[in-house]
């Protein structure tokens, strides 16, 4: 299946080399070699004489040697020929490979086995977001089986997403809690039956708690009624997997916002926003709960013969 042909001029030659389907025509070749002093190695894929599309990353193993993962799309009945530049005094090395003799899916355990801890996190990011637009990947079912065991493979029992409350529209305020690495949310995505769906969501992170760990809150659509499906979070270094229940009662927004857990953080004032932000309803159920629920009175007083100001009530509208 791999066959090394290296320059004449090579004195070491790498061996290791690895082919994976990642579903239907699309492939993952791994090349572990030894760190390289002369500068980054790259790796080129051609077949039938021409440069074929590729996207590579670099993955550190735990045993300190390094991995280039390529992702790419083989088309046609040639064979492929990878070669590797490490810009060193040896030269290039090639290995030509045939990936049609490569039948079943990848195996996620077999590709995480020597990866350090952040190489794992980069693959999956790689897997999540940057390669299935490049390789037409997002609705292909074989990829989509094989990105859900590797993602659960990383995170064999990924917690709940929790709905708070109903806003309004369809839409749920949902809460979950995220490691105190999580800096901020880049993009979002929903795993499933129907594809790998990109999300438009908006976040909010509050402060951390005695261990570390940060409450992440969304507001994004109810889900199907058999849910089932698995949110992906990403921020610019982590990755976080929440599971999506399924269509369920879930607290009225007066219920929540009445509740302690709505005070905490200036939680409530997000929320306002993204009230107004949601439609003309929303506007006007945000100004209905401010009335409802206000905030505490606040005094300001001084000692002085200066004046003092007292704030009984102030609510937000869409004039600000």
């Amino acid at each position: 299946m791999l066959s090394l042909a290296p320059a004449a001029s090579a004195a070491a030659v790498p061996t290791q080399l690895e082919l994976h389907r990642l579903g239907g025509p699309a492939f993952l070749l791994c090349w572990t070699l030894e760190a390289s002093p002369f500068g980054k190695p790259s790796i080129a894929l051609s077949t039938g004489g021409r440069r074929l599309a590729a996207a590579s990353i670099s993955l550190g193993l735990r045993d300190g040697r390094e991995r280039l993962a390529v992702a790419f799309r083989a088309s046609g009945p040639d064979g492929i020929v990878a070669t590797l530049s490490d810009q060193g005094p040896q030269g290039d090395v090639t290995a030509s490979f045939d990936p049609a003799l490569v039948h079943g899916i990848a195996d996620p355990k077999d590709i995480l086995a020597d990866l350090a801890p952040q190489a794992r996190l980069t693959l999956a990011n790689a897997l999540v977001r940057a390669w299935p637009p490049l390789f037409g990947l997002s609705t292909a079912p074989s990829y989509l089986s094989f990105l859900r065991q590797f993602l659960l493979t990383l995170f064999p029992k990924p917690l709940a997403m929790q709905p708070s409350a109903a806003l309004v529209e369809g839409q749920w305020l949902c809460e979950t809690l995220v490691p105190a690495d999580f800096a901020g949310l880049q993009a979002a995505s929903r795993l499933d039956g129907a594809g790998l769906t990109r999300l438009t969501l908006n976040s909010r992170i509050g402060a951390a708690d005695r261990n570390g760990r940060r409450e992440l809150h969304l507001v994004m659509e109810e889900p199907p009624a058999r849910g089932g499906g698995l949110l992906l979070l990403q921020s610019e270094r982590s990755l976080v997997v929440r599971s999506l229940p399924g269509r369920q009662v879930v607290p009225s927004l007066g219920r929540w916002w009445a509740g302690k857990a709505a005070s905490r953080d200036g939680l409530r004032n997000w929320v306002v926003e993204q009230l107004a932000g949601l439609s003309g309803q929303g506007r006007l159920l945000a100004i209905e709960m401010q009335r409802r629920v206000p905030l505490a009175v606040q005094h300001v007083r001084r000692d002085d013969d200066l004046p003092a100001a007292e704030l009984d009530l102030a609510v937000c509208n869409q004039a600000g």
